[in-house]
């Protein structure tokens, strides 16, 4: 295969596309370097305001320090398209299968095209030679994300790779098509006869006995009922074994698509080694969205993850929208459950602890922001988990984690 240094973006946003700029792969440099479309400056989309203002100038992304560095040489924009652990993994797998042993950040790129979460494109991409959509078992997802973990996925077909190698995060996910009359997942091409599927996420499990999957639904419902912003969740079982199924939230009912940058990618920062503070990200979401709601909205998430123990609040788990006409909102929430950290203590500081947290650390913060609500936001998530045990139980979690859990939830609220 040629060796890949140029990439044309797009932005998809579904009846309308625009190609945004060139990408160029600077290998003297170790690094991409992006240049602005001259007519889509004179659209006005601000895609990325903080880092790639629209001028017409050659942007030159960090240097790539190697492959523990998630951005890969990209600007923030690009690296948010590339997915983490488990994705990279998949699209590892791939190469092997097509003979390129060492990917670079522009051939994993062109494996997203027009596959990617988002409405970013990118041209020429690597194509599956798939066509239509083809429904998939949830057993026959396990063993393949089973063969992907363990190198020995051959026999996996290349359009299930694409929808594995598009994913973030770190467990095994697929992004696929689901048909509510009868419960089956799809993967492929959406056509215009089957416009009743409903884009979504799928996590797999791949141990035996593993919460995963429960506790992340078990912690949706609870979100839900904490007022928090979130799409659609089902757990699906087989075999003793829960599937947690999400709707995307890039694409709108009417298969138009959303632009979405995180966090880290908006403040081009590495977020494995880059901690943000929630007051930072909070003055952020003003400063994009102007909506004091979205801001509240952040606030009541930086609440839950504080009492419910989600250590991974890293900013790359959140998110921004922009729609097809230049606005910006903060995202639903995601990959929000249960998780530890090496240390102990979370990946987002709040009023510069990580750990530790007071009644005083959420006030401080809601006065410098306004936030005349905040006791009652707090309140409304204690009470949200009260629900954790009998939810618990009733989706199967095992009863040490129940009452883990539940301790540690007595004792925050008490806290706060």
């Amino acid at each position: 295969m040629k060796e890949l240094n140029d990439l044309n973006v797009f932005l998809n946003f579904g009846p309308e596309r625009h190609l945004v700029g060139r990408l160029r792969f600077l290998k003297n440099e170790n690094r991409a370097a992006f240049e602005y479309d001259s007519i889509f400056i004179a659209k006005n989309f601000p895609v990325s305001p903080v880092q790639l203002p629209l001028e017409k100038k050659v942007f030159r992304a960090p240097i790539w320090s190697g492959p523990g560095d998630p951005q890969h040489g990209l600007h923030g924009i690009f690296a948010d398209s590339l997915p983490d652990s488990w994705g990279l993994r998949v699209q590892n797998e791939y190469f092997k299968k097509i003979t390129i042993l060492d990917p670079s950040p522009f051939d994993r790129l062109a494996f997203i095209g027009k596959n990617g979460l988002g409405a970013l494109e990118y041209e020429p991409g690597i194509e599956s030679h798939e066509a239509g959509q083809t429904i998939i078992e949830l057993s026959e997802m396990r063993k393949s994300a089973v063969g992907i973990i363990s190198g020995t996925a051959a026999e996996v077909s290349n359009g299930l790779f694409k929808q594995g190698g598009s994913a973030g995060g770190m467990r095994p996910k697929f992004v696929l098509l689901y048909n509510p009359s009868d419960n089956k997942f799809h993967y492929g091409v959406r056509s215009e006869n089957n416009n009743q599927l409903i884009p979504c996420i799928l996590k797999i499990p791949v141990k035996d006995t593993e919460d995963y999957q429960r506790i992340e639904f078990v912690y949706s419902l609870i979100a839900k009922k904490a007022n928090i912003s979130i799409t659609d969740t089902k757990l699906f079982e087989y075999d003793n074994q829960a599937y947690f199924y999400i709707k995307r939230f890039d694409i709108n009912e009417d298969y138009s698509k959303n632009h979405v940058h995180t966090l880290a990618g908006i403040m081009g920062v590495n977020f494995s080694v880059h901690m943000f503070d929630y007051r930072d990200a909070l003055k952020l979401t003003w400063g994009l969205t102007k909506d004091k709601r979205d801001v509240e909205e952040l606030y009541r998430r930086m609440a839950f993850n504080v009492l419910a123990k989600n250590l991974d609040d890293h900013a790359k788990n959140f998110s921004f929208l922009m729609n097809s006409k230049g606005q910006w909102h903060l995202s639903p929430a995601y990959d929000i459950t249960y998780s530890l950290s090496r240390n102990g203590v979370h990946k987002m500081s709040l009023n510069g602890k990580t750990h530790g947290h007071t009644r005083d650390d959420f006030k401080k913060l809601a006065d410098e922001l306004n936030i005349r609500n905040w006791s009652n936001i707090i309140e409304e998530v204690k009470e949200s988990l009260s629900l954790w045990k009998s939810l618990a139980v009733e989706y199967g979690i095992s009863k040490d984690r129940i009452v883990s859990l539940q301790e540690y939830f007595d004792e925050n609220r008490k806290k706060l």
